[in-house]
């Protein structure tokens, strides 16, 4: 049976605020012919709501100056979520980055910085879009067998980290992260390990090379006919607390941001370690048994 299709919720602040929702710092909707947008009416703008329950939270939205380059810095509360900087005089790719956050109200803040200075050419934001999406799954922490956990990145409350790629984005199915840099690390805490695994997508001819602790463990080749799943035994690496996988693009595209990565998780015996006591208490018991064996099939003297 297949998976249910996530329940989806998209609001458009180009246009619209919800009920509750508090939108601060940015004009009422303009309309340039083709798009609506909003113009920030300070370094600052912010989007304030609640949630009723524990959410997947995505931002969508494009910055758009004839004449500045605009970087923006994008927090939740004061966890900084991401920064991007949108060149002069060109419409680029929309942003879509996202978050896990729990039930109750939260703040978004969007600050606008040109060169560093506050910017003084007009700046426009386009397609403002919030998406919530329940949590998939919902626990970091999953129980797979006896004494077998599985620990998952894209999920709240994660032990895992993960560096060279961008903020967490959801396809409408699966969430994902841009690669950024061609070297990306997954890292996690320490315990026994028994295995990592993840997924690499580009639309484009690539090769990923996996490594531990600096040694070659993987490598394949995709396309974006057929992706790439590294899936790594760490139990000959005992000591290592990550694995890096180097992603080369060998299309036209630029390396940067030519791949996704899905699911990246890693896991891990939970078999509570064999102490010198319980063997001591194990020896014994055998010794003690074969004592009483001995006595029980000794021959009876006259």
């Amino acid at each position: 049976m297949a998976a249910p299709e996530p329940t989806v919720t998209t609001v458009d602040l180009r246009t619209d605020v919800p009920a509750g929702w508090i939108l601060a710092g940015l004009s009422e909707p303009k309309f340039d012919g083709v798009n609506y947008y909003r113009v920030p009416q300070a370094d600052r703008s912010t989007l304030t709501f609640t949630l009723d329950a524990a959410q997947f939270v995505e931002l969508e939205y494009q910055l758009y100056s004839p004449a500045q380059a605009v970087t923006t810095t994008l927090r939740v509360g004061e966890q900084l979520i991401h920064r991007r900087t949108f060149a002069a005089g060109r419409f680029e790719p929309n942003e879509r980055v996202g978050t896990f956050l729990p039930a109750g109200t939260h703040t978004v803040s969007w600050e606008y910085r040109c060169e560093g200075q506050t910017c003084t050419a007009p700046v426009s934001q386009y397609w403002m879009q919030v998406r919530t999406v329940a949590p998939m799954p919902a626990q970091a922490r999953q129980a797979v067998g006896l004494h077998t956990e599985r620990l998952v990145l894209n999920a709240p409350n994660t032990p895992l980290s993960i560096t060279g790629t961008g903020a967490l984005q959801f396809d409408g199915l699966n969430f994902m992260r841009r690669v950024i840099d061609p070297d990306i690390q997954l890292s996690w805490p320490e315990g026994k390990l028994l295995n990592a695994s993840l997924y690499v997508y580009a639309p484009q001819p690539f090769r990923v090379t996996t490594r531990v602790q600096g040694q070659v463990v993987d490598v394949q080749q995709g396309s974006k006919l057929k992706g790439v799943s590294p899936a790594v035994s760490l139990t000959r690496f005992p000591e290592a607390r990550s694995l890096t996988v180097k992603v080369d693009c060998l299309g036209t595209t630029s390396a940067q941001g030519c791949a996704y990565v899905y699911f990246p998780q890693v896991s891990v015996d939970t078999a509570p370690p064999v102490t010198y006591a319980v063997l001591g208490g194990a020896a014994l018991a055998v010794i003690m048994g074969v004592a009483v064996l001995w006595r029980l099939l000794a021959p009876v003297r006259a």
